[in-house]
């Protein structure tokens, strides 16, 4: 990961993405995700890297699309965004847009918080099953209404065995709520993408499998439609070159100092949130008391002209 901090921390890139990304409606997502296209291919070169994309014509020529695949490494993510640019130079064929669902602890590293951010991605607190649900809500929603390509990896985390774990049957769920047609793909040989110590080239394959469409499923229940996704990306499988190398860092992520800073950060916008709408519902408290006054100032002197009117 040394070599992504380095890319996206050195001082024009973390100034075009503080600056630029930070209000992400200043730029349109296809102008995002473009930008993103063009900085991995930069990063692909200097890594020693080598993507070879197969089945892209099973995406279609448009979204909305849901990508459910394998998690071996940090490298993954942007990967399938390579994976997804366009395949000619021809002006009306665009790079297809991702968007991701990610740990909320990635927001923790500014290097890839500024990329997820740039993408409009959807974090998730696994802790919190309410909010989990209602992330996976307004994710199927935003994909849909955008026509992007949700990328999901149901594994829940990298696959450190250099094999595929079981998929999580929850996130199927946002494709049979929406009724978003599926892809899965398989990477291989994603391991060891950011290894300093690596000389020779490494050979990433992304496999992009048939499409199964939202009516294939209706009536299927996630469980096995996680074992039926989950076995067409094992169909095209190999068991990467390289071992799994354990990061210390990546797994004190929870604890570390920017995860801790982070958390107060949010902590902060959270409690001034929170003052002022307590401020709000105190003044509009004020201000119901302050025309229940009137009406009853008014009711009052509307009952002595009449019983003056009476007297008369």
């Amino acid at each position: 990961m040394y070599r992504l901090k380095i890319w996206f921390t050195s001082r024009k890139a973390k100034k075009y993405w503080k600056n630029s990304f930070r209000d992400n409606s200043r730029y349109s997502l296809q102008f995002r995700n473009d930008y993103l296209v063009k900085k991995i291919k930069s990063l692909i070169k200097s890594l020693n890297i080598e993507i070879d994309v197969k089945g892209y014509e099973n995406l279609g020529s448009a979204g909305p699309c849901l990508l459910y695949g394998n998690h071996q490494d940090n490298f993954d993510a942007l990967a399938i965004v390579y994976a997804l640019k366009a395949q000619t130079e021809a002006k009306d064929d665009f790079n297809k847009i991702a968007t991701f669902i990610a740990k909320h602890s990635l927001q923790y590293k500014s290097y890839t918080r500024y990329i997820l951010n740039s993408l409009d991605t959807f974090y998730l607190d696994r802790d919190n099953v309410r909010k989990s649900l209602e992330t996976f809500d307004k994710y199927g929603k935003f994909v849909k209404e955008n026509k992007t390509y949700g990328i999901i990896f149901p594994e829940g985390t990298r696959n450190k065995e250099g094999s595929i774990s079981e998929f999580k049957p929850g996130s199927f769920k946002i494709a049979k709520k929406e009724m978003i047609p599926i892809v899965p793909f398989t990477i291989n040989n994603s391991v060891g993408s950011f290894d300093k110590k690596r000389k020779e080239k490494l050979k990433i394959e992304v496999i992009f499998h048939k499409k199964i469409p939202a009516n294939s499923f209706i009536t299927q229940n996630t469980i096995s439609l996680a074992e039926r996704v989950q076995n067409i990306v094992i169909s095209s499988f190999v068991k990467p070159q390289y071992q799994f190398k354990e990061d210390k860092k990546e797994e004190d992520i929870e604890q570390s100092k920017a995860a801790i800073k982070w958390k107060k950060k949010e902590s902060k916008k959270t409690e001034k949130a929170a003052k002022k709408e307590r401020k709000e519902r105190e003044n509009e408290r004020k201000i119901a008391e302050a025309q229940k006054k009137e009406d009853e100032k008014y009711e009052k002197t509307i009952k002595k002209k009449q019983s003056k009117s009476k007297d008369k």
